[in-house]
Order: structure tokens, then C-alpha cells, then sequence
């Protein structure tokens, strides 16, 4: 069941956006409003002018691949996947700057592009495919901005997804090439839940004042009595030079080995790599309880 909130935006944003921006009634399944990572990730994408949060993969194809099948299996997932149908427009409102358009099956087609190329040529055109695509999204955000590039040359086939930060996060890309996969060699993907439902607890907090103090008087009751200490100076001494330095140390471990042992612990590389800092901070500050905040970078 969709959250009463989200349908209540539905209700006041529809048919202005379609108004306003030409859409066709009949193209618009419904329309959501945007998380505040969402809306942040967007505005800085369109104020570096497409330098941000634009993001590209590149996978390498085998010989054997079946480029019609793939294909077929993308175009099945983006009519299964409301997220992959999502283009996003900005909104007069006070609590939301930009609202999620997610269109019908029948009225987006599969973003792909083939291109063929010298082998010397490649690495320019994708190069130049990802800076096209990225400007391209800059000035149409409404067109769901993400697209497939198929880059053929004498000796090897590539693809290349290019999508807009706000569609997904690791886990959700995951999903998605995990159900592309799926749908290649025949098989049923796996059941995942609508994300209009955990949408519709990110947004009550903005459109629930009930639900923002119950988030308020929850955050004060865990952190009472909390210690907020900042991160020890390394260099106490007084400093004069402005200059810094940069120094790497590799692992001596594997990133398969990492894996492995993650996996056999049951938690995933982010989740032991918390673990760690959260030991160090620990260390430095003296103290048995430690909170520490994670943002996400492209």
C-alpha cells in the first residue's frame, strides 16, 4: 500500500507538471517527491554542470555475448524497475525542490546506443560519449537520465552504463545488474520490494510533523548523555607551513581476500570498514562509544 503522503503529492503535482512541462497524461504513472539526498545530489549536478554525480561503468563482454539477448534483458528490467522510468523535474514547494516524474512502460524506450570503433579510436569515444551524455542530462533531467552505450570494436566488446547518482546507490545497482543478469540466461530475478514504500518513510519526516518531533525525541533520548569530542589534532604543535602531503600505504591483504572474509563473517566491505574506523576513533578519543557520520561521494 503507497504511503497517503505520497499520494497526496501525487494528487498536487501531476497536473501541474504535465502542464507546465508537456507531458502527456497517459505518460505519467505517478509522481513522487524527491529524498533530501536526492534533491542535493541534483542541484550540485546542475550547478557543476554536469561534472557531479554523473557516473559511469564500464563492463567488459565477452566474445560469446549475445548483444540482442543483453539488450532484451535491459529493456525487461527497466519496464519491471519504476526507478529506471524516473525523470526528475524541479517543483515550487516549500519542503521539496524537485519532484520524481516516473513514466508508463510504453512511453520511454530502452536508452541504448551502439557504436562502433577502431581500436585506437575507442577510449576517445567513450570518453566522449561520457561527457555528452552527462551535458545532455543537464539540460533534460526529465528524460530518465541514465543510458546504455555499446562500444564494438575488431577485438572486444564494452558497455557502458552512464546514470545520474540519484537513481541508485551501490546496493540498488547491484539489484539491477543482479535481475539484467537474471533475465539474460532465463531466469526469474528476485522478488524486491517497491521503493515507494521505504520512499514514503524517508519523505514523512518532511511532510509529517507528528513524525519529525517523534524523530526528534528519539535522536535526544539515544544521544543523551553523548560526548561530542572533536577529532584529535595529529600535529599539536604550532605549524607554519600551509603545504600538505599525501602519503598511500596498500593493503597487504587482497580486495578478494577482504571479500572473502567479510562474507564468511556475514557483513558486507562497508560494514567491517565502519567496524575499523570506528576502533580508531575509539583509540584516539579515549572512549568505549563512539558516533560518526557517513556521507556518500560519487
Amino acid at each position: 500500500m503507497i504511503n497517503p503522503l505520497l499520494t497526496s503529492f501525487a494528487a498536487r503535482f501531476t497536473s501541474s507538471l504535465v502542464r507546465e512541462y508537456g507531458l502527456l497524461s497517459d505518460q505519467v504513472v505517478t509522481v513522487y517527491p524527491c529524498t533530501a539526498a536526492q534533491a542535493g545530489m541534483l542541484s550540485q549536478f546542475l550547478r557543476s554542470d554536469g561534472e557531479l554525480y554523473f557516473n559511469h561503468y564500464l563492463y567488459e563482454l565477452p566474445a560469446t555475448a549475445d548483444v540482442q539477448l543483453l539488450r532484451q534483458a535491459w529493456g525487461e528490467v527497466m519496464e519491471e524497475n519504476e526507478v529506471l522510468r524516473a525523470g526528475f523535474f524541479s517543483i515550487d514547494d516549500d519542503e521539496h525542490s524537485f519532484a520524481t516524474v516516473i513514466y508508463s512502460k510504453k512511453s520511454v524506450e530502452l536508452p541504448w546506443t551502439l557504436m562502433k570503433a577502431d581500436n585506437t579510436q575507442r577510449q576517445a569515444i567513450i570518453e566522449q560519449q561520457k561527457s555528452s551524455l552527462a551535458i545532455q542530462s543537464v539540460h533534460c533531467l526529465g528524460i530518465p537520465p541514465w543510458h546504455l552505450t555499446l562500444v564494438m570494436t575488431e577485438t572486444s566488446t564494452q558497455l557502458l552504463l552512464s546514470a545520474h547518482h540519484s537513481l541508485y546507490d551501490a546496493q540498488s545497482l547491484q539489484m539491477i545488474l543482479d535481475a539484467v543478469k537474471s533475465k539474460y540466461f532465463g531466469r526469474a530475478p528476485a522478488i524486491r520490494p517497491h521503493f515507494a514504500g521505504p520512499l514514503g518513510r524517508i519523505v514523512e519526516g518532511t511532510l509529517d510533523a507528528s513524525k519529525l518531533d517523534e524523530c526528534r525525541s528519539f535522536w535526544l533520548k539515544q544521544l543523551e548523555g553523548s560526548t561530542i569530542s572533536k577529532f584529535p589534532s595529529l600535529t599539536p604543535t604550532r605549524v607554519r607551513s600551509r603545504s600538505s602531503h599525501v602519503t598511500a600505504q596498500s593493503s597487504t591483504w587482497k580486495l578478494s581476500e577482504i571479500e572473502t572474509a567479510s562474507q564468511k563473517l556475514g557483513y558486507s566491505i562497508h560494514a567491517v570498514a565502519q567496524a575499523a574506523w570506528v576502533r580508531i576513533l575509539s583509540a584516539y578519543l579515549g572512549e568505549s562509544q563512539v558516533t560518526f557520520g557517513v556521507g556518500k561521494f560519487a
